[in-house]
């Protein structure tokens, strides 16, 4: 799967009931990604991919319970659970002003005023904000960077690169 046309939403942790539904782990939490009628295409573990189409999905706890019309049973939802889901770009709902999807923002270079700290190799979600993490390919080093607007200043996916000002006590 090409990375500029499709963006991963979520994966697949688990069953729920014996008809088929699988819980969603949804990567950005908007159940309008969910849409039913729209295609998601589904990649495992071992790199097997599969396209279901959904039925319907709602709200559970902090996942969402999905139905799809190529999932009818028990057996064939938990052959499933563990795939990753991914949707075409243009099937996705207009992103709000300064909001950007994480597979957007891994790889990034980040810099604090015109040094580089490194790139973000991964996004870790908190209640408060998501935790960009910062690693420099030459020490290891990690950096934590929340994601907040008094830290994050100017974001240029074009260029590859996140501006950041850190506060004294990181």
């Amino acid at each position: 799967m090409n990375s500029s046309e499709f963006l991963c939403v979520g994966k697949i942790v688990g069953i729920h009931g014996i008809r088929g539904t699988v819980r969603v782990y949804s990567h950005s939490g908007d159940i309008a990604e969910f849409s039913q009628g729209n295609t998601l295409f589904l990649r495992g573990p071992k790199g097997d991919e599969r396209v279901c189409t959904i039925e319907w999905c709602k709200p559970h706890g902090r996942h969402f319970l999905l139905g799809a019309l190529e999932l009818d049973s028990r057996e064939q939802a938990a052959a499933v659970v563990g795939y990753e889901l991914f949707a075409l770009r243009a099937s996705l709902p207009p992103l709000e002003d300064d909001t950007y999807y994480w597979d957007d923002l891994i790889g990034l270079a980040v810099f604090d005023k015109k040094t580089l700290l490194g790139r973000i190799t991964s996004i870790i979600p908190t209640p408060g904000n998501d935790v960009y993490v910062v690693t420099d390919a030459d020490t290891g080093k990690e950096t934590l960077v929340p994601a907040l607007k008094s830290v994050v200043g100017h974001i240029d996916l074009a260029a590859g690169t996140m501006q950041v000002s850190l506060p004294e006590s990181l």
